[in-house]
């Protein structure tokens, strides 16, 4: 992608590269260490799992989920007991914050400053 894009817009004044991070995982395979494909039927559709309403998880729970599988292998083998972790960090990090707005005294008479654009581009750099 970014070798067409330089190609494509070579007399492009404002040539940008489209990443500038770029994150490459390892093959994914079911808990069986089957590779998850179309053809085999064995993927897992994010949508559902987040859609799920006998046992909910959010995009956050998922997110942290796959973050939290180790990505230093060449296979990653990805079951649904691995998003077990990501509802339980989720829920400790939900509580750390009830906990947090339930115990802290909130001035109410707090100063809202108000930012001008010079402003901004300093928080840019």
């Amino acid at each position: 992608m970014i070798i067409m894009s330089l190609y494509i817009f070579k007399n492009n004044d404002k040539l940008k590269i489209p990443f500038k991070n770029i994150f490459i995982t390892g093959l994914i395979k079911d808990d069986n260490g089957i590779k998850m494909s179309k053809s085999n039927k064995n993927i897992i559709n994010p949508i559902d799992l987040i859609n799920n309403n006998n046992n909910y998880i959010g995009s956050d729970v998922l997110r942290i989920s796959l973050l939290s599988i180790n990505i230093n292998n060449k296979y990653i083998n990805f079951d649904k007991t691995k998003i077990e972790f990501g509802k339980k960090f989720c829920n400790k990090i939900h509580n750390i914050n009830i906990f947090i707005l339930k115990n802290i005294n909130i001035n109410k008479n707090i100063n809202i400053i108000k930012i001008k654009k010079n402003d901004i581009l300093i928080f840019d750099k």
